[in-house]
């Protein structure tokens, strides 16, 4: 509080005033001023890191979507067509397709159905694809830049792979290999998620470096929105250890029935999805209106 003070009191002067300051008081005031001010560039800088591989993603599945929209028939209402298809087959369990299912849905249709079905399939690989051509075109440029500058930490230990895998980037970007083997030291555990795993590793435990990074920074978006990974010098990205007070381990129970929560996990996510579910029937309710 004594440093927003302070902060708030250096905003609102001018330059003239500042200098009628003593030394001492105003250059301890600028050393105050700029406290806040380093966490907001901070901030600044994790939002950018943060928001540009939300962008990197999304632009990604949009593009997949169009061209899926665009090669494939879609199909709406599967699971209606599934009843149909099971009341005709045991409606006449001893007919043949043609003469059964054909008449009820079409050829054509089964058609369009398996076509979105392995084009869907390939989902995954080709938003990824997307997302490797994008980043290595444009935005890699600047991760280095953002990742040398900044301090990363973590306080779970269940997160340390994908905190090892920050350390190791910032250490292999002059390296210029685009091909790295996963038995030198790479992190690879809770890095990529299952669903890229064959686009990133090849054979004879090569990883593709580009697909790597791009693995590393999504898990590290992930744990920098939850505060699994926190950052030395910021506010909204800080150790969560910093946002409790510092009694909060002693009056622990105090502070849950200040707030109106409760200390049983179940209980608190079951009052969410109550309050969600009755939100959700309301807008059902009201939306014909």
């Amino acid at each position: 509080d004594w440093i927003k003070r302070v902060h708030r009191r250096v905003a609102q002067e001018f330059g003239w005033e500042m200098r009628r300051h003593p030394d001492g008081v105003r250059l301890g005031q600028h050393a105050v001023f700029l406290i806040p001010r380093e966490a907001t560039i901070v901030d600044g800088l994790l939002d950018l890191l943060v928001q540009t591989i939300h962008r990197i993603t999304v632009r990604s599945e949009r593009r997949v979507a169009l061209s899926l929209a665009h090669n494939v028939e879609k199909v709406y209402g599967k699971e209606r067509l599934l009843a149909v298809i099971a009341d005709a087959a045991l409606a006449e369990p001893h007919g043949t397709v043609s003469e059964v299912i054909f008449p009820v849905v079409g050829e054509k249709r089964l058609n369009a159905i398996i076509a979105e079905h392995k084009l869907k399939g390939d989902w995954n690989i080709q938003v990824f694809e997307k997302m490797r051509r994008s980043y290595a075109g444009h935005y890699r440029r600047m991760v280095p830049m953002l990742l040398d500058i900044l301090e990363f930490r973590s306080n779970n230990t269940g997160h340390r792979p994908v905190l090892d895998a920050v350390t190791w980037l910032g250490q292999q970007w002059s390296s210029g290999q685009r091909v790295v083997r996963s038995d030198d030291g790479t992190p690879i555990h809770l890095v990529i998620p299952p669903k890229w795993r064959n686009a990133v590793l090849g054979g004879k435990d090569q990883v593709n470096r580009i697909s790597y990074e791009l693995c590393v920074l999504l898990s590290l978006r992930e744990c920098l929105r939850c505060k699994e990974i926190w950052v030395s010098g910021a506010s909204r990205y800080c150790n969560p250890d910093d946002d409790l007070p510092k009694d909060f381990n002693d009056n622990r129970d105090q502070y849950y029935e200040d707030l109106g929560l409760s200390k049983d996990g179940k209980t608190f996510t079951a009052g969410i999805r109550q309050e969600l579910e009755a939100e959700l029937r309301a807008l059902n309710d009201n939306l014909p209106h």
